[in-house]
């Protein structure tokens, strides 16, 4: 008897698992469609406007910005001789801000003067440094002396 159940009991065992359809075996069965978004319309759907795209933006026309070009010596020469006034008059508030706005030339002469050698810049800006940092002290003497070696180093670039 002790057989029989044990054969009855594997043969019902290997005939759930050898039957294709058996609800005991999941994995032969069919995994169900998955679920797709519907689809985009074309036509809007009766009584209901379509959206309204806004019109790509173009950019603006980039516009000359006026006092913003290359700068010549000629300029700088100019900037260093109202520097020189300034101080002349002991106006240091105006010595000061006409030394930034050489430094302003300064950047602006950088890319555009081809002729000009990087040794001569790199003079002119350790010197505009210089000047700089006199004038803010407020020493005469050093701004004075300053002023004269840029006026050699910008008679160079001529």
């Amino acid at each position: 008897m002790n057989r029989r159940s044990f054969m009855a009991g594997f043969l019902s065992i290997f005939l759930f698992a050898a039957i294709p359809g058996c609800p005991q075996a999941r994995e032969q069965e069919p995994r169900p469609a998955p679920v797709r978004p519907a689809p985009i319309r074309t036509r809007p759907a009766p009584g209901r406007q379509t959206p309204v795209r806004p019109a790509p933006v173009r950019p603006a026309p980039t516009e000359r910005v006026p006092g913003v070009s290359s700068v010549s010596p000629k300029t700088l020469m100019t900037r260093v001789n109202r520097i020189r006034t300034a101080v002349r008059r002991n106006n240091w508030a105006q010595a000061n801000r006409e030394t930034n706005t050489l430094g302003a030339d300064l950047t602006r002469i950088r890319g555009d003067q081809q002729d000009t050698g990087i040794t001569e810049m790199a003079a002119l800006n350790t010197e505009y440094a210089r000047l700089q940092a006199s004038v803010k002290a407020r020493n005469r003497v050093n701004t004075m002396a300053n002023l004269e070696r840029m006026d050699t180093i910008i008679r160079d670039m001529m």
